[in-house]
């Protein structure tokens, strides 16, 4: 009796233990799916209200478009030393979070010295730096 007995609470343990890991496989799941994801709401929406910058072949050089944030206008390149948040949201691949990175990056650093420092905050590569940096000077 006592093995049978030593079986079915065997049993019971790893019914228990399978049910709590279905448990935290859901809880992960949602958790995932709640999670915001590049390329979703808001980056969506810069990207068809961002200057875009228009090539001269004769000069090399970029020319970039005024925007206008509420009653104030923005000029690019932006100075990342004294941009605000709503000035660098404007930019093609910025929205709040990034814009707020880059804030916060240069507070740590007292300022920028050059704008591939922006390179050091996470989630800012090459391909990224590549398509902002016109955009942006120090």
């Amino acid at each position: 009796m006592k093995r049978a007995a030593g079986n079915s609470d065997k049993r019971q343990t790893e019914i228990l233990i399978g049910i709590a890991l279905l448990v935290l496989a859901a809880l992960f799941a949602c958790y995932a799916l709640l999670q915001p994801r590049a390329g979703n709401g808001h980056i969506d929406e810069i990207s068809t209200t961002a200057a875009a910058p228009s090539f001269n072949a004769e000069a090399e050089t970029v020319e970039l478009e005024s925007q206008s944030v509420g009653d104030t206008a923005v000029s690019f390149p932006l100075n990342l030393n004294t941009c605000t948040a709503e000035e660098l949201v404007m930019i093609d691949g910025i929205g709040e979070s990034r814009a707020n990175a880059i804030l916060a990056y240069r507070d740590f650093l007292g300022g920028y010295t050059s704008v591939e420092q922006i390179k050091n905050i996470s989630g800012f590569g090459d391909s990224l730096y590549a398509q902002i940096a016109p955009y942006l000077t120090v």
